[in-house]
């Protein structure tokens, strides 16, 4: 392996990553074609997905306290919670099989899901666009899960990588992380193929 950091995460998450992109609707997505009931599913399946990691990553950073990670405690529940009021009786579906086991006893554990979970923050800003432009959903005000008012997302995404590159120098630490990131890949993509 010749590539450390958050390029060697990107390579070696690819696989993962496509695969989830095919059951969470990201055609559908951008081609702004996603129905109000798709796009309840997307809502919910997230808001189950960081109901569960979202305390998990808040835990690990303040058990860790590594100096600069702390600034990427996750508070989407919140934003999530916000847009599921949007539908009639918003229950969250049931996990299915879906299950998540994943240790955040080290901190490239820990910078393997801030990967995936600031990734997709990332990504939000061109998901938001989409969602905007959809004409199925003009009747939805706001799209608080990926517009995360407030937030300067581009430059959170710069700040992780100067602080995760320069921690994951060593390849058994690149690849600790992109195991870690790859589990919650697949825990995604577990929970949206789940019914």
């Amino acid at each position: 392996m010749s590539e450390t950091g958050f390029k060697y995460l990107k390579s070696a998450t690819e696989t993962a990553h496509r695969k989830l992109e095919r059951v969470s609707f990201a055609s559908e997505i951008m081609s702004q074609q996603l129905s109000q009931e798709q796009y309840s599913v997307l809502i919910l399946k997230n808001r189950l997905i960081y109901r569960h990691l979202e305390p998990l990553l808040n835990n690990a950073l303040s058990v860790h306290n590594s100096p600069g990670l702390t600034a990427f405690t996750s508070e989407r529940l919140a934003d999530l919670n916000q847009d599921a009021t949007y539908f009639t009786n918003p229950k969250l579906p049931v996990q299915g099989k879906a299950h998540l086991e994943i240790n955040l006893d080290s901190l490239p554990e820990i910078l393997g899901l801030l990967y995936v979970l600031e990734g997709s923050r990332l990504g939000g800003n061109v998901i938001v666009k989409a969602l905007q432009k959809n004409e199925f959903l003009k009747g939805f005000p706001n799209f608080h899960f990926y517009k995360q008012e407030g937030i300067d997302i581009r430059s959170r995404w710069m700040s992780l990588l100067q602080i995760g590159n320069p921690l994951l120098q060593d390849e058994a630490d690149s690849k600790m992380a992109a195991e870690a990131a790859n589990v919650v890949f697949d825990y995604f993509f577990e929970v949206f193929r789940s019914d």
